[in-house]
C-alpha cells in the first residue's frame, strides 16, 4: 500500500532532517526580520516620541538631529540588506521542503515544474549537527495517514497537499488580523502620548513623518496577505480539480514552493497564541477530508 510506503518516507532520517532545517531556516529568517522591524521602524517612531518631550532639548540640538538623520540613511541600507538575506534563507528552506515532499510523495523530478534540483543536503547535515532528539523526534508522523490506508496514491498525496493548504491558510488569516490590531494600537498610543505631553501641531506633524515606515510596512504586510490569499486560493482550485493527475500534483509543489518563498514570516508569537486552537482545526480538516475520500471509495 502507497501508505505505508509514504509512512515510511516520512519518518526516514533525512526526511526528518529536512523538516528539521527548513524550520530552523524558517526561525532564522524570522529572527533577522525582527531586527528588520526594529532598526527600520520601532527605533525611528522611538526617536519621534522621545524627541517631543518639553525636557529632552538634547535630542533637538543640531548635531543629535543629524545623527537621527545620518541613522535613516543608514537604517534604509540595511534594510536592503536584511531583506536581501531573508529571502535567501526562504528560498533555502522552500526548496529543502520541496524536497521532502517529492520524495515523501514518490514523485520524479520534473524541470518543467519545478526547475533546476539544487543539492543542500550539506547545507541540512549543517543544520542538524546540533538538534536535539526530542526536536526530532517531534517531527514524525508529518503527514496524518491514518484514515487512508488503501487509498490509491494520487488520492493519498492530493489529500496531504489539501493538508498543506489548510494549515498555511488558517494560520495567515490570524496572523495579518492579529498584526494591523497591533500596529493600529501602536500608533494610537504614541498618538495620545504626543497629545498628553503637549506637543504642538508643528511637532506632532513632523513626529508623524517618522511614522512613514510603519505606514509603509502595513500596506506592504496587507498586500502581501492579498497576493497570498489569491495563491492559495488558485491552489485550492487546483488540489480540487476533478482532472488531477502526477503534473497537477507537480504543479501544486511548484507553486506551494513559490508561496514559501515569497509569503510574509509570521511571527512565532502569533503562532504560539493559537497554536492549540490552529492544530485542532487542522486536525479536524484532515479528519473531514479523509472521511471524504474513504466515503468515494
Amino acid at each position: 500500500m502507497f501508505t505505508e510506503e509514504l509512512q515510511e518516507r516520512q519518518n526516514d532520517t533525512i526526511n526528518i532532517k529536512r523538516l528539521a532545517t527548513q524550520r530552523k531556516l524558517y526561525s532564522e529568517a524570522k529572527i533577522i526580520n525582527y531586527c528588520n522591524f526594529v532598526v527600520t521602524v520601532l527605533i525611528p517612531i522611538l526617536i519621534s516620541v522621545l524627541s517631543t518631550i518639553p525636557n529632552w532639548t538634547l535630542l533637538r540640538l543640531p548635531i543629535i538631529m543629524l545623527i537621527f538623520h545620518a541613522y535613516t540613511l543608514l537604517a534604509i541600507g540595511l534594510q536592503y540588506w536584511l531583506t536581501t538575506l531573508v529571502s535567501k534563507l526562504k528560498k533555502f528552506a522552500a526548496h529543502i521542503q520541496l524536497k521532502f515532499d517529492i520524495d515523501v510523495f514518490v514523485l520524479d523530478w520534473d524541470t518543467r515544474f519545478l526547475g533546476i534540483d539544487n543539492d543542500y543536503e550539506l547545507l541540512v547535515a549543517k543544520k542538524c549537527e546540533k538538534f536535539s532528539e526530542k526536536k526530532l523526534n517531534s517531527l514524525y508522523n508529518w503527514y496524518d495517514l491514518s484514515k487512508l490506508k488503501d487509498k490509491e496514491k494520487m488520492e493519498v498525496i492530493r489529500l496531504c497537499q489539501k493538508q498543506n493548504l489548510q494549515w498555511n491558510f488558517t494560520i495567515r488569516r490570524r496572523a495579518n488580523t492579529k498584526l494591523n490590531g497591533l500596529v493600529i494600537v501602536s500608533i494610537i498610543i504614541c498618538f495620545f502620548i504626543m497629545i498628553f505631553l503637549r506637543t504642538n501641531l508643528a511637532q506632532i506633524t513632523n513626529s508623524m513623518i517618522n511614522f512613514v515606515p510603519l505606514i509603509t510596512w502595513i500596506i506592504a504586510v496587507n498586500k502581501n496577505y492579498k497576493r497570498d490569499k489569491a495563491i492559495l486560493s488558485e491552489l485550492h482550485g487546483l488540489v480540487n480539480d476533478k482532472r488531477y493527475v502526477e503534473d497537477t500534483a507537480l504543479l501544486i509543489e511548484a507553486k506551494i514552493t513559490e508561496y514559501r518563498q515569497n509569503s510574509s514570516l509570521i511571527p512565532d508569537f502569533i503562532y504560539h497564541i493559537h497554536r492549540n486552537g490552529d492544530e485542532k482545526v487542522f486536525r479536524q480538516a484532515q479528519i473531514i477530508t479523509a472521511e471524504s475520500h474513504a466515503s468515494k471509495k
